[in-house]
């Protein structure tokens, strides 16, 4: 069936469409009072596309085609107490308006009577969702609930309004009642008392009346909550009434809530939707408007960002405008359709770079082979010289190459995506120094932009290079680190570097005895804004050089240490992890993937690792491998040995026999094993890549070493079984280090050791769904 919209008996707008049976999930869902403020933009800006379920998108009271007042200003000087004569109406007329609408529309979907109901809604309509699902759940078999950028608590909101209304608005017994009904953190007992799973999708830039109220929500440990990197309230383009294609946040949101829900409903068959890499979306406050009515600019945005919380068109209100404006010099987005994703058959060769033993490799580097993407390109770099490849990310056709170097070193670390336009590499200088030069090009031509290195010292012509020991990205923005110089962050117009911190506030000088530490790496875990650098000291602890880590909280261009901890500050006691060794600690944050993983050793031999608190830098919930896992591996070398869901780590692990074909799923926030299976692979195929995709599904690929039979699987997260299963091209992975990506419907294979090839071997490979249209 096609989408439907309309107007039920009841005067409810909805907009809806029926799944391809009639006992599939319903899913009911409340947009937002930002954008998107329609059912109609709410279903277009969360389609939840490739989940199969009925749904139905309804709207809310006094909002939208049903809205009393006109305007911002309207509303304002009609004089109504916000709370008893807006929300509270609003939220309780939603809820009573719910079982007549959704039993009209649902026979109108050809659904089943006892499908099982999800109740959906982002912000104001993520109260009703909430109320909906604890006064009618039980009627109408709720299986699940889910609010994104919810309005938990409304008191919070009116309050935060105070500066943009007449006087600060006064509360009373009547508001306060309204304010206690709307409160689901005072409520929590009532949602867990479904006995349902909730999940709760937040922005990690949203104003801090939401921040607050879902962070208090969290600690009830009632909800799975996951935090969205750089995405503040609204999930659509403002005005926000029209359908209009889904933003990077938006796609984002829709891929996380239909991967939920498809491992959340048992028996429930789905593809996911691709979406493109979690980026921060472009926020207001970066966008270059005018001043209305001469209104200070800082007063626009604070009454934008209100504007959630009061349910209005505020700008077309204050402006006279319908759409929101463009930037000078900029034009409308155009339309994109959503990629395409990894579909079941034998996926076809596109490209292979040649075999490694047909190429001399007299003059091999030491590097690191990895895969990076953007919204329009992909970037590999691989042996045998560490060249980097470009490709237009939706033909796969090559874009341009640069070879490498016979440098000690490089590259080093993945590319990075300045902007569209850039892309910066960190290399070696030749003749000179390892790891120790920026080179930014310009993605449509492949030409040279800039290259940037920090000369420490000069004789005779002879130069001197501080070493470039590590980048991340946060918020947007590249930021790197050297072995003394400090902590920087990149220009991303040109790449040029800019020191934040320098390397005194890092530890690289040692007591009295001057420079004896340095930094070697650098990670990255975007949900908290924070970066971890590890510093590696002259001096030894059994056989081991000691090391300290440091924590530096982000906020744009700023950066703060906010703990350190190692051998040589506390011997790591800040972790809060009972039996660690003493003596020769192996002590590891990953600076590869994003997150913030720690790997130690215990006295006992054993390995530890887990998810460092961002605020306290302590494992709360270690979890202490029954057998070994490929994530130790990963961590002491270059090859991606592991991924993160939410809570869930995915790594390989040993089976009885002493051999990595297993998959094992643990659980950060209890440090348990979750679940452990065997996904079907080739005879004596070991797991050597696990990643997530751009769809958001977890792949792992296997590889028979020496014999060269490999298989990717699609693994589903409840209980690590795989879902589909790809056999690929014999003659190709002689060795048996590979990094693997899921790109839309691409799969990109690069060769990932420092070691020489003894069997032939194509250090890059892409495969690509046969039922895809490009080439």
């Amino acid at each position: 069936m096609n989408e439907i919209s309309g107007t039920t008996s009841g005067s409810v707008p909805f907009t809806a469409r029926a799944a391809s049976r009639p006992e599939a999930p319903i899913v009911v869902a409340w947009h937002l009072l930002d954008p998107p403020s329609t059912p109609a933009a709410m279903a277009s800006a969360l389609p939840l596309a490739g989940f199969d379920a009925h749904v139905m998108y309804l709207g809310l009271p006094l909002s939208g085609a049903r809205a009393v007042h006109e305007g911002f200003e309207a509303l304002l000087g009609s004089g109504i107490d916000l709370v008893t004569e807006f929300f509270g109406p609003m939220h309780e007329q939603a809820s009573d308006e719910f079982p007549a609408a959704f039993v009209e529309i649902r026979d109108r979907l050809g659904a089943d009577s006892d499908a099982p109901l999800v109740a959906l809604g982002g912000s104001a309509g993520a109260s009703v969702a909430a109320e909906v699902a604890v006064t009618h759940g039980t009627a109408f078999h709720l299986r699940a609930t889910v609010l994104l950028n919810p309005m938990l608590r409304l008191r919070p909101m009116v309050d935060a309004m105070a500066e943009f209304l007449p006087e600060p608005y006064r509360w009373t017994d009547a508001s306060g009642a309204v304010a206690a009904r709307m409160d689901f953190v005072a409520r929590a007992d009532e949602l867990r008392g479904l006995g349902t799973p909730l999940l709760v999708v937040e922005g990690d830039a949203d104003e801090a009346p939401f921040l607050d109220a879902v962070r208090a929500f969290e600690q009830l440990d009632l909800a799975e909550v996951r935090y969205v990197p750089g995405v503040e309230h609204a999930l659509a383009e403002w005005p926000g009434t029209e359908p209009e294609p889904p933003t990077d946040a938006a796609r984002a949101y829709d891929g996380a809530v239909t991967s939920w829900l498809a491992a959340t409903i048992s028996g429930t068959e789905h593809s996911r939707r691709p979406r493109h890499p979690a980026r921060s979306p472009l926020s207001w406050a970066t966008r270059e408007r005018s001043s209305p009515f001469g209104m200070p600019e800082e007063t626009v945005m604070k009454l934008r960002r209100i504007a959630p919380m009061l349910g209005l068109l505020l700008l077309a209100a204050m402006t006279g405008c319908t759409a929101a404006p463009t930037a000078p010099g900029t034009t409308a987005p155009k339309e994109t359709e959503a990629p395409p994703t990894l579909t079941a058959g034998e996926l076809k060769l596109v490209h292979q770079a040649p075999l490694l033993a047909d190429l001399d490799l007299s003059d091999w580097p030491l590097m690191e082979s990895d895969i990076a993407y953007s919204d329009e390109w992909i970037a590999v770099t691989s042996p045998p010289d560490g060249t980097l490849s470009v490709f237009a990310r939706a033909s796969l056709e090559p874009a341009w190459e640069a070879p490498g170097t016979t440098s000690d070193w490089g590259p080093c670390g993945p590319p990075r995506f300045l902007s569209e336009d850039l892309l910066v590499i960190v290399t070696g200088i030749q003749d000179a120094s390892a790891c120790s030069r920026f080179v930014v090009y310009e993605l449509q031509s492949g030409e040279v932009a800039g290259e940037f290195d920090f000369v420490t010292a000069e004789y005779q012509g002879v130069k001197s290079y501080e070493q470039i020991t590590g980048t991340a990205e946060l918020d947007g923005r590249i930021w790197f680190v050297t072995s003394w110089a400090g902590l920087g962050v990149l220009d991303p117009k040109t790449g040029a570097p800019d020191f934040i911190l320098e390397g005194e506030e890092l530890g690289v000088l040692d007591g009295s005895d001057g420079r004896r530490a340095h930094v070697i790496s650098l990670a990255a875990d975007p949900e908290s804004d924070l970066l971890v650098t590890n510093l590696v000291h002259g001096e030894m602890i059994g056989d081991a050089l000691a090391q300290d880590h440091y924590g530096i909280h982000v906020d744009g261009e700023e950066a703060e240490v906010v703990w350190k901890f190692g051998d040589t500050i506390d011997q790591a006691d800040a972790l809060g992890v009972d039996g660690l060794a003493t003596a020769d600690p192996l002590l590891r944050v990953d600076d590869r993937r994003a997150g913030a993983i720690t790997i130690a050793e215990l006295a006992d031999g054993r390995m530890m690792f887990g998810k460092m608190d961002p605020a306290t830098a302590r494992i709360e919930s270690p979890v202490v491998p029954e057998t070994p896992s490929l994530i130790v591996e990963a961590l002491a070398n270059t090859n991606g040995g592991y991924a993160v869901v939410g809570d869930l780590l995915v790594t390989g692990a040993e089976n009885a026999e002493g051999t990595m074909t297993e998959l094992v799923g643990y659980d950060l926030s209890t440090g348990a094993e979750r679940w452990r299976s065997t996904p079907p692979v080739p005879d004596s195929a070991r797991v050597r890549d696990v990643s997530v995709g751009t769809d958001g599904q977890v792949y792992v690929l296997s590889i028979s070493p020496f014999i060269g039979d490999a298989a990717l699987n699609r693994i589903e997260l409840e209980r690590g079984e795989s879902t589909d299963s790809w056999e690929l091209p014999q003659g190709l992975f002689g060795e048996n280090d590979f990094t693997a990506r899921v790109i839309d419907d691409a799969v990109v294979i690069a060769w990932n050791s420092n070691q020489l090839p003894a069997y032939p071997t194509s250090p890059l490979v892409m495969l690509r769904s046969p039922s895809s249209g490009g080439s």
